[in-house]
């Protein structure tokens, strides 16, 4: 009679084991992924403060602005395990309105995210690691001359990347705060005096969003 048991009880076991695997598996950690702290959308306005290049051996010109962001998980698109299931891409617009002596700019183009964890440390804080790609604006009005700043008069535009990092901090009811600092690296940016250059701004943006 005992013989009959001795199948169940393995089976019973290894019904308890897929269980726990199933738990652990690649699918369920894209499924927390893209859960209650990471949602498929994230609409998100933000300030900025940019510290903008102003040439060799010169002060940062410090500028106020504001933009917004257009957050996609790319978690539903891509195969569980692949780096796209801990990644986001934005697209984004950055805009300083004035400044010191009206310089003016403007930043737009898409960011690629990549969040090191599934799920944010003790619920709150979400680490991220980011890049983007896009075209940045210079369009400077001043008609004095501002110490020897290598800002082209007129208007410019180059080709930029911004590297950086930021935290992101999930709330109940589908908001977020964000907080980022990058490395504004705009290519054969045209100076006054240097002719090409490429340059080099803090850009800090902290901002809120609501997620879908």
């Amino acid at each position: 009679m005992r013989n009959p048991r001795i199948p169940l009880t393995r089976a019973s076991v290894c019904g308890v084991a897929a269980i726990a695997l199933s738990a652990m598996s690649p699918s369920t950690a894209r499924a927390q992924n893209l859960g209650p702290f990471r949602q498929f959308l994230a609409l998100e306005g933000s300030y900025e403060r940019l510290q903008l290049d102003a040439g060799k051996d010169q002060s940062r010109i410090g500028l106020n602005g504001y933009g917004g962001r257009l957050w996609i998980n790319l978690a539903p698109f891509v195969g569980p395990g692949s780096i796209g299931d801990h990644a986001a891409i934005a697209l984004f617009y950055f805009t300083t309105p004035g400044g010191d002596q009206n310089i003016f700019t403007r930043h737009y183009g898409a960011d690629l995210n990549i969040y090191p964890l599934h799920v944010p440390l003790g619920n709150l804080i979400d680490p991220v690691l980011t890049l983007g790609a896009g075209r940045f604006q210079i369009s400077n009005t001043q008609t004095g001359t501002r110490g020897t700043a290598d800002i082209q008069r007129g208007r410019s535009s180059s080709f930029a990347l911004t590297p950086g990092v930021g935290i992101r901090i999930p709330i109940p009811n589908r908001l977020q705060l964000r907080v980022d600092a990058a490395d504004l690296i705009a290519f054969g940016r045209k100076g006054s005096q240097s002719g090409s250059r490429t340059s080099q701004s803090l850009m800090i943006t902290a901002g809120a969003g609501l997620t879908f």
